[in-house]
């Protein structure tokens, strides 16, 4: 059986990239040692669509064709079809986009099972004008309960199936780690809705917030900027992988302040449809404060992770942390 997944964006073996193409990598990781463990045999292709030339070919685990990115009207179907023909099974991200539906319905056409999952990309018109152009899928997977309500009113089966996340990268140390009590860490991409001012404001006096992410957003990111001026506030665009984990190692905290209004006040449905970098913080160990947006309180529930619902009630859970007053996750 070959499983092909296709996204739109290009992912990435390396560095901090958004959680929409990592879950790409992480299915792919545990859908392959899923079969082993289960005798099945299985071989996967992450497709992406945004290549600037085409690479990979035939059983290659990693492949892309020339386009770019949410731009279907950029894609050569030829290329994409011949693609598609080796595929047993189609599983496509960012789903309800138009790319998405683009590349359903050509799966779809040949004849392949086809599901989809979204990851907040947004939706194509079509879908509200025509619901019906959804059932080119299967079935469509969730990755939380909060990710089920973007398939509302969709005429097809939807199964919520959180996750996943690199349970073999992201694994607590052998010994526990020296934490700086004082050190606030927060990973994603720096855009308005990810609500890092919240975090800034909320900083006690003497601690140290480090952001990791790449920059998409000048005007949020100058803004972000002049709300920590005067206190140590660190910005990093530049981290890979095993950065990030060390970083994990060493802050005392990590806060993920999504929020459904930004800074500018323009409102966002989906500011979190998992919580990925909050769920990698709880495989290695630290301690995680996420905000009441989206999906994030479902990862409440989880060992060492609490919800707040305002900046002040953060304030005071980071000023506990500082203090030694919040014990470490065991």
């Amino acid at each position: 059986m070959h499983l092909w997944q296709v996204t739109p964006t290009s992912y990435a073996r390396e560095g901090v990239i958004g959680g929409g193409e990592r879950i790409a990598l992480y299915i792919d990781q545990s859908l392959r040692k899923a079969a082993v463990e289960a005798g099945i045999p299985l071989t996967t292709t992450l497709l992406s669509l945004d290549a600037a030339e085409p690479f990979g070919a035939g059983s290659d685990r990693y492949q892309g064709i020339s386009g770019k990115a949410w731009d279907a009207s950029s894609l050569r179907a030829e290329d994409l079809i011949e693609r598609l023909r080796q595929a047993d099974i189609v599983f496509v991200h960012q789903c309800l986009t138009p790319v998405g539906l683009f590349v359903a319905a050509h799966a779809r056409l040949l004849g392949k099972p086809v599901y989809g999952s979204d990851a907040g990309a947004g939706e194509s018109v079509l879908l509200a004008m025509n619901p019906d152009a959804a059932l080119v899928y299967d079935a469509v997977h969730a990755i939380s309960g909060f990710g089920e309500t973007v398939f509302a009113g969709l005429p097809v089966p939807v199964h919520v199936v959180p996750g996943p996340v690199d349970t073999e990268s992201y694994v607590p140390q052998s010994e526990a780690p020296i934490r700086e009590q004082g050190t606030v860490l927060a990973l994603g991409r720096v855009l308005p809705h990810k609500g890092y001012e919240r975090t800034i404001r909320a900083l006690p006096p003497g601690g140290r917030l480090d952001i990791v992410g790449q920059h998409y957003d000048r005007d949020y990111l100058a803004f972000l900027k002049s709300c920590a001026a005067g206190k140590d506030v660190h910005f990093h665009d530049d981290l890979d992988d095993a950065a990030v984990r060390r970083m994990f190692e060493r802050a005392g905290v990590l806060v993920h302040s999504s929020t459904h209004v930004d800074y500018r006040g323009a409102f966002h449905d989906k500011p979190e449809l998992l919580g990925l970098a909050p769920l990698e913080a709880l495989s290695t160990g630290l301690p995680t404060f996420v905000s009441n947006a989206g999906s994030l309180p479902e990862l409440g529930v989880l060992p060492g992770c609490r919800v707040f619902h305002s900046q002040e009630e953060l304030a005071a859970l980071l000023a506990d942390v500082a203090s030694g007053r919040i014990p470490p996750v065991d």
